[in-house]
């Protein structure tokens, strides 16, 4: 817990620095770990997340 990294994004080489915030149990699988990014980098996965504006509900409009 508290132990700075530093996380690289392997397809765009982009580096983030990151401290541990949480450790999960350990398992045969391994043991869980949390990180929480020390600056904003909303794109460093890759990931683009639908915008809070976006209707969530079914469509008011039938599809054809």
């Amino acid at each position: 817990m508290g132990a700075d990294l530093v996380l690289i994004n392997p397809v765009t080489e982009e580096e983030q620095e990151c401290r541990v915030v949480y450790l999960g149990d350990t398992s045969e699988k391994g043991t869980r770990v949390g990180i929480e990014f020390l600056s904003p980098s909303p794109h460093f996965w890759g990931v683009d997340f639908t915008p809070q504006d976006w209707p969530t509900g079914p469509s008011s409009h039938p599809v054809h």
